[in-house]
């Protein structure tokens, strides 16, 4: 009975070893942008520079990555209500908060929710493609 129930347990082993193995990597897309300006996520600065938006190919995050250090950030992505072709970052106010990431349809949620309360914030949008 031990023996049984040994080889079953190699046996399930296995077959999720060889299974895992044929799951293929979730491939990502990137753009460079450069940004001109110091700028803030989450009250953090990060400085003016080359960033890579790189979005995962199922659609399910972007993530903001500095070019010349490890510094980045991630975010679960949702549709956007603009269907762009391209890779935006927006900005706000003096500070340049970060307010959103988009790349082509889908979009970070909104990252500075206290720039929604100036009534003065004209966005700022880094674009590239």
């Amino acid at each position: 009975m031990k023996t049984n129930l040994r080889a079953f347990v190699l046996a399930s082993a296995a077959v999720l070893v060889a299974a895992a193995a044929t799951i293929p990597a979730v491939a990502e897309t990137s753009a460079t942008l450069k940004v001109p300006f110091n700028f803030t996520v989450y009250g953090r600065t990060f400085p003016a520079g080359e960033y890579a938006v790189v979005r995962s190919t199922n659609l399910s995050s972007l993530r903001l990555q500095n070019k010349n250090s490890s510094e980045g950030y991630s975010w679960v992505t949702g549709p956007s209500d603009t269907k762009r072709d391209r890779v935006v970052l927006r900005f706000s106010g003096e500070n340049h908060a970060l307010e959103s990431v988009q790349y082509g349809t889908v979009i970070s949620p909104r990252l500075d929710k206290r720039s929604k309360e100036k009534e003065s914030v004209v966005p700022i949008e880094v674009g590239g493609r």
